[in-house]
């Protein structure tokens, strides 16, 4: 229920029309991406089949027809959501980001994020737990540690200074709720996810917002 209202704010914040012309305008065509990233994401798997060695084999087209499947469904969603918001236009504000779209910054494949990482993954502590254990999930971290450590920039002059501005924030909902046992589980995974990241609770480059 959490992820699901932060979604539909987020939506509305980053991926409404008026965010798409100002990305269209003012940031040169790039977008602030978002992804959900929960037990109900598609695909679970993998998009190839594995060998006993690990070996990548055929493609497992069971598991993509499943997420083709999936993105049609929502695409008929999407065409039934904009169809009703022209109908009832006052109600059109909180129903249209109540719904994923496909043509924006949202993500809607577990593959598209295991492979780039958003710039906002919504997650819950559960799911976080999985995919630091699991292989299919490396890539989030691989990528998103490169990212910090500002691997992508050639000029080794430059790269410290890209460096200091790419800070990672850890934000964490109805932060209240975390005591007592419960608590000290999730203060552990928190630590787990900046050790992985090549982070501390102190590092320069890491925030936490809480609410």
């Amino acid at each position: 229920a959490l992820v699901e209202d932060q979604m539909a704010r987020l939506r509305k914040a980053i991926d409404s029309d008026k965010a798409r012309k100002w990305y269209e305008n003012q940031g040169k065509g790039n977008r602030i991406y978002l992804g959900r990233y929960n037990g109900s994401t598609m695909v679970a798997g993998y998009e190839y089949e594995f060998d006993m060695n690990g070996k990548r084999g055929k493609v497992n087209y069971k598991k993509i027809d499943e997420l083709k499947k999936y993105m049609e469904d929502l695409q008929v969603l999407q065409a039934n959501v904009e169809s009703y918001c022209n109908i009832h236009p006052e109600k059109a504000d909180e129903t249209r980001y109540s719904f994923p779209r496909l043509d924006g910054a949202e993500m809607h494949s577990r593959w598209d994020m295991q492979d780039t990482p958003p710039d906002i993954l919504i997650t819950n502590f559960s799911m976080l737990s999985i995919m630091l254990m699991r292989e299919c999930d490396k890539g989030i971290f691989e990528e998103t540690r490169k990212w910090l450590n500002a691997e992508d920039i050639q000029d080794e002059g430059k790269r410290d200074q890209v460096k200091e501005n790419r800070v990672f924030h850890i934000v964490l909902d109805e932060l209240h709720l975390y005591r007592g046992t419960p608590g000290t589980e999730i203060s552990y995974l928190i630590r787990l996810l900046l050790l992985r990241l090549g982070l501390n609770p102190r590092h320069p480059q890491v925030r936490f917002l809480a609410s």
